[in-house]
């Protein structure tokens, strides 16, 4: 039985791990890195990209987090945009594809654990409007609403200033919108370089009078 495969069942390593993680076992690297191609070649580990590692389902202690992993892809990127509002309801279509956003260059990467698009978007300040999410060893950063409705916006490259393609070509649904307070539109002020994101705030701010 391959040493490596019955010290990861015997130990406390997340389904989601880097290479440098391994190293605790305090094995000899050449034999070390043997036994883990052995195993990624009978599908028990998949190698994702670099040092990015997933157990496979048999020694899964927990299930893959889409958005850990999205953060281990691309460090500082941000969930956002149409898997973000996906996930929390906010319009109705199942979405796939794990949308981020990058201060860095753009890229899709695509693994054993779904497809993921990093696209850049100019702003003044990048975290304004992002949420840090820890999940035991690692973290994960989310926009809120808000951002990820805006950055959508920008993608997108919509003209609107108004609620109404909100409800109409988005169906989002007015219960939603209304618990954007003023905070979530203060943090996001002159944040973007986009003309198209600062008039959609500004209009929509105004239609929910907040």
């Amino acid at each position: 039985m391959n040493e490596l495969y019955n010290r990861i069942k015997d130990s406390e390593i997340k389904s989601l791990f880097f290479l440098e993680e391994l190293y605790n076992f305090d094995i000899d690297k050449k034999c070390l890195n043997k036994m883990l191609n052995e195993l990624v070649t009978k599908a028990e580990i998949f190698h994702i990209k670099g040092n990015i590692y997933a157990l496979g389902k048999i020694l899964r202690k927990e299930l893959i987090s889409k958005q850990i992993l999205s953060n281990m892809l691309v460090p500082n990127s941000y969930v956002s945009k149409e898997f973000l509002l996906s996930r929390i309801s906010w319009i109705p279509e199942n979405v796939y594809v794990v949308t981020c956003v990058t201060n860095e260059k753009e890229s899709e990467i695509k693994t054993n654990f779904g497809y993921y698009e990093y696209i850049n978007i100019p702003q003044k300040k990048y975290f304004s409007g992002v949420e840090k999410y820890t999940e035991d060893n690692y973290f994960f950063y989310k926009a809120k609403p808000l951002k990820a409705l805006t950055d959508m916006i920008c993608d997108r490259k919509y003209n609107w200033t108004t609620l109404y393609p909100l409800y109409h070509s988005l169906r989002i649904e007015y219960e939603n919108l209304e618990t954007l307070t003023s905070d979530d539109f203060d943090e996001l002020q002159d944040v973007y370089e986009d003309k198209n994101a600062e008039n959609f705030l500004n209009g929509i701010r105004k239609e929910l009078a907040v």
